[in-house]
């Protein structure tokens, strides 16, 4: 589920010029989205030696409402998009993700849990219908929290692409500055990098059986929607510095500490249409963190694919109360 809380936009004359609010309507349509989890490990001497895994995990189907001054999805997992089971094996997955939009600054946490990988060499690149090598075994815990504050919110807004609570009339663009913070854990049964024809290719960090990431990253950014009539495209990249603490487990048991200054970075894209009574629109997100292990690099990425349609109807009666009037009243 993902409930999100729209702020009342106020009499702001200037706003009013470049984005229409939608405080008096409700809304209800169906939406389809897939959250997933990567990573990699490298060998920071050979960008070139890699090997990438990956989830096998579907989309999932519901429905998105706005109503009573708050916006709620409620999802289930569908077998769409669902690969092969023989080729790349299953994955259980637990995803828990909130996100907040207001005028002025956005707001995202989630916990994740996947298990269940399967991966591939760029060494050793696999015809079209090979099965791919797998680790059942393969965990990773995930939980991050960003905030981003919006500059120029009086002309720019992010709730019209992504939460359709507002229609911006014109483009416009914002100046972005986020802070995140998030744990990256991964962990198996044996090593990450499982058999001794693989560690050749990595130096130091090869042998690792557990990981622990940590990392607390400031980025500055842009985001720009770009308007034609009632169709929008949304575009908004974040990039800058993180500090990063590391451990990991070797195979025979000792740990090892360290710290790093790396890069986090996060993606926005919005693209679809957004009338005064119909909308739909899709929509990505991609976060990204970095970290050095002696000589080898890890990789993380989360990331979320999103397809929403709704129609918005006119608040009557009960469908005009908040939320915030039960505060009101006290």
């Amino acid at each position: 589920m993902v409930p999100s809380f729209p702020l009342l936009s106020g009499t702001d004359s200037l706003r009013l010029q470049y984005i229409k609010p939608f405080e008096r309507q409700f809304f209800i349509g169906p939406v389809i989205k897939q959250r997933s989890v990567s990573f990699q490990l490298a060998n920071v001497n050979d960008r070139s030696k890699k090997i990438i895994y990956f989830p096998n995990n579907a989309y999932s189907a519901g429905v998105r409402v706005n109503l009573f001054g708050i916006g709620m999805e409620g999802t289930f997992a569908v077998p769409i998009a669902r690969k092969n089971m023989e080729r790349y094996g299953g994955s259980e997955v637990s995803d828990f993700n909130f996100i907040s939009f207001s005028k002025n600054w956005m707001a995202d946490f989630s916990r994740q849990h996947y298990s269940g990988f399967y991966f591939n060499r760029s060494w050793f690149p696999l015809p079209g219908k090979a099965v791919h090598p797998q680790r059942p075994d393969l965990e990773v815990r995930n939980s991050g929290l960003s905030f981003t504050y919006i500059f120029n919110n009086r002309k720019f807004s992010m709730r019209s692409p992504y939460q359709f609570t507002e229609q911006q009339i014109r483009s416009r663009g914002s100046f972005l500055l986020g802070f995140t913070f998030s744990r990256f854990r991964l962990g198996g049964e044996t090593e990450i990098i499982i058999n001794n024809t693989d560690q050749v290719f990595f130096g130091d960090g090869r042998d690792a059986r557990q990981m622990n990431l940590v990392v607390m990253g400031l980025s500055p950014g842009y985001g720009y929607n770009l308007v034609y009539k009632k169709y929008f495209l949304n575009l908004s990249v974040q990039l800058g510095p993180a500090h990063n603490w590391v451990s990991y487990q070797s195979v025979d048991g000792s740990k090892h500490y360290d710290i790093d200054l790396n890069f986090t970075a996060s993606y926005h894209a919005a693209i679809g249409f957004n009338g005064d009574k119909y909308f739909m629109g899709l929509g990505f997100i991609s976060r990204n963190n970095q970290a050095r292990l002696l000589e080898t690099q890890i990789s993380s990425s989360g990331s979320s694919f999103r397809l929403v349609a709704g129609a918005r109807f006119e608040e009557r009666g009960i469908f005009k109360k908040r939320i915030s009037d039960l505060w009101k009243k006290k």
